[in-house]
């Protein structure tokens, strides 16, 4: 066997800081950052035999093949025509989206009453049903330590657009009215193309942000994150108490409200992000909320296996494009990754027990001290005996996923182009603020640094 010693850092600066010293840390380093900067400046070292290679003799698909649609974003190109390099693997997904309190729903509207929201405007409209039954629609927090909204927001922009152009957008592309793939030379020409989902994405947000709405309590002001997802379960001192619907968060709620059960059970679940009904815009055969909302009926059938007929009006090219809005779902994957030190004592060792991380039996492993959640290298390995129904839900909603985190290409990793970089948005929008100012500031940033972002990005080429 091998012998593991464990060592724990206070911040995910200190090793990686030391290691670009030359200081022997460690042989396999568990992050909770990207790797990919410091890995294409050497501090780490390439993953690629490990990502190409089968984590076991036994096993049929790789590992590069095991990740499915994410295994892109761990490879880093400074081209197309670039192979690329792998400088990380994840240890955990981080899946993010819209959770429910089905007992506070319950309470409110009746077991057995309800559907839940396939749009976002049937979103707003369940949200004025809970609000007209004297219930929160949402609880959040202000601060910045958790601006969950941006589950929300980034998704419902790339539903909008799709995920083979959210994928392009991290690398200052775009495609022209022709049908071409071009980089956009300036923030302006890649923005007016993807202006039109952001500020529908931003609408929304605003709508079930802004305290004028009625949708969430006072108290959000107030709250820390913690204290919003115990509010969120029902354990509370806020004065402004209601039983409250849903909650923006990822896949870690669980465990950190679980000590809750014992003073108030709760069945907390997470359900398939409503789809951005503004994608109406891009569809040619849908014309109606509620034709969009019977599209997506039949995209979770085809997901899920059923065997739902097609509407009759829907278009193949439009049941696709909503069919990958559906399985748009948002992740940290790219935050919580391993890589292997310049400096390691132990290559081989730290390189295989990243493919038994990946293997079935570490899936297995994993699953069984994670309450039953999937690891990244398997959507349908879990431990039926450690999971319960909120990580069930989870399994089972994100089964087959595209995870849209933080691209892991040249320009945002190495440019530093993203989404979004306006702070507070949440507390701006709560307090309001209009979309068209969020997007604006925004705008702003992205116009003002593009030049020197395409410049940082042309130093590896």
């Amino acid at each position: 066997g091998t012998e593991v010693d464990i060592k724990t850092f206070v911040t995910f600066t200190q090793p990686t800081n030391q290691i670009k010293g030359d200081i022997y840390v460690c042989d396999l380093l568990f992050n909770i950052t990207n790797n990919v900067r410091e890995g294409v400046a050497g501090t780490y070292l390439p993953l690629d035999d490990v990502l190409y290679s089968k984590p076991t003799a036994d096993e049929s698909k790789t590992i590069y093949e095991k990740l499915g649609t994410t295994a892109n974003d761990y490879v880093f190109k400074t081209s197309e025509a670039d192979a690329g390099h792998c400088y990380q693997l994840p240890y955990a997904y981080g899946k993010t989206g819209i959770f429910y309190n089905k007992t506070s729903v319950d309470t409110l509207l009746g077991a057995g009453s309800y559907e839940l929201p396939r749009t976002t405007d049937e979103l707003i409209a369940f949200c004025d049903n809970v609000k007209a039954h004297n219930g929160w629609s949402f609880v959040h927090t202000n601060s910045i330590e958790a601006e969950y909204y941006v589950y929300l927001r980034d998704q419902l922009a790339i539903q909008y657009m799709g995920t083979e152009a959210m994928r392009d957008y991290y690398n200052g592309v775009y495609t022209n009215e022709q049908g071409e793939k071009v980089t956009a030379k300036t923030g302006e020409e890649l923005l007016a193309v993807w202006e039109p989902a952001f500020m529908s994405a931003l609408e929304t947000c605003c709508t079930l942000i802004n305290s004028a709405n009625g949708y969430t309590p006072p108290s959000v002001k107030t709250m820390d994150f913690m204290k919003a997802q115990a509010y969120f379960w029902g354990v509370t001192s806020q004065s402004d108490y209601r039983p409250t619907a849903f909650i923006i968060d990822g896949d870690w709620l669980y465990s950190e409200v679980e000590y809750l059960s014992e003073a108030k059970p709760a069945d907390i679940r997470m359900f398939r992000m409503p789809i951005n009904s503004r994608i109406i815009d891009k569809l040619s055969t849908v014309s109606t909320d509620a034709q969009l909302s019977e599209c997506v009926k039949y995209a979770d059938s085809v997901i899920d296996g059923g065997n739902m007929a097609k509407p009759s009006y829907l278009s193949d090219a439009d049941a696709e494009r909503i069919i990958d809005a559906r399985k748009a779902f948002g992740a940290t994957h790219m935050q919580q990754t391993a890589a292997i030190p310049k400096n390691t004592a132990n290559k081989t060792d730290a390189e295989n027990f990243l493919r038994f991380m990946a293997s079935d039996e570490g899936c297995r492993i994993y699953s069984k001290f994670e309450l039953g959640m999937c690891s990244p290298y398997s959507a349908t390995i879990y431990d039926e005996s450690a999971i319960n129904d909120f990580m069930r839900s989870v399994n089972e909603v994100t089964k087959a996923s595209i995870y849209c985190g933080g691209g892991n290409t040249m320009m945002s990793i190495v440019g530093g182009l993203g989404f979004f970089s306006c702070q507070y948005f949440q507390a701006k929008l709560s307090r309001g603020e209009t979309a068209q100012t969020i997007w604006q500031e925004n705008y702003d940033k992205l116009v003002g640094n593009y030049a020197d972002i395409l410049e940082k990005s042309k130093v590896l080429e």
